[in-house]
């Protein structure tokens, strides 16, 4: 038994990927979740559904799922099974041996066992958890737990990085502005401030992951939402 979670925020579901989850999904197995509007909303439905009840498998909204991919998902016996598909074209030179994101929640199965013996408050006891991090602070709990992900091949992944390579410059440059940071202070979360350990996903051990613009982000929506002021009810 596993139990599919589909997760698009607004108009970012791709057709093709709904058409794929429809047709492929077994009736009763789908749920579609809307995850706009609040930067937790990932987080706080995916836990819902990490109960040690049954397999459960992530499928994002640009990514197309294939007949074959839940059966294989069905007959392999690792607790953690991964289709990659390629990321940022700027990946590589951050450090990372390739383009390949082996670890994302884009297409993944997690199996029944792997939920029981490893709940979901070792991720984070938060209700705060920005989405741009549960894969990464996933990996990294899982990678200390002895787990590694079992590729099982690639998915067709429809999201085109290129077309928007201004945004990749400043990803970069931000990416150079908090390595050289975080050399000067290496307790400051790849040199954003604001940001807690649990928050950010990063390890005591100080091992990150190579998407550092997100930390930005996530610090910058703390800190709106710390600073947002009550409703009075008067104009």
């Amino acid at each position: 038994m596993l139990r599919v979670l589909g997760c698009y925020a607004g108009g970012g579901l791709r057709q093709e990927t709904y058409r794929s989850l429809v047709k492929n999904v077994p009736i009763g197995c789908l749920e579609m979740v809307n995850v706009s509007g609040d930067i937790s909303t990932y987080w706080l439905e995916f836990r819902k559904r990490w109960t040690g009840k049954h397999d459960l498998v992530t499928v994002e909204q640009d990514n197309v799922l294939t007949p074959e991919m839940l059966p294989s998902f069905n007959m392999c016996d690792e607790p953690w099974c991964v289709y990659e598909y390629e990321g940022p074209v700027n990946m590589v030179s951050r450090g990372a041996s390739d383009r390949y994101l082996k670890t994302s929640l884009g297409c993944t199965r997690f199996s029944q066992r792997l939920q029981q013996e490893v709940p979901w408050t070792e991720f984070s006891k938060k209700d705060y958890f920005s989405w741009y991090l549960i894969d990464y602070r996933i990996a990294v709990v899982l990678g200390k737990k002895g787990y590694s992900p079992h590729i099982h091949g690639e998915v067709e992944h429809l999201h085109d990085y290129a077309s928007d390579p201004g945004r990749l410059i400043k990803e970069d440059e931000l990416y150079n502005e908090a390595i050289d940071k975080t050399k000067r202070d290496p307790k400051s979360i790849l040199g954003h401030p604001g940001m807690e350990l649990e928050d950010a996903g990063v390890a005591e051990d100080g091992s990150t992951f190579d998407n550092i613009i997100t930390y930005t982000r996530t610090s910058e929506a703390k800190k709106a939402a710390a600073e947002k002021k009550p409703a009075t009810g008067k104009e």
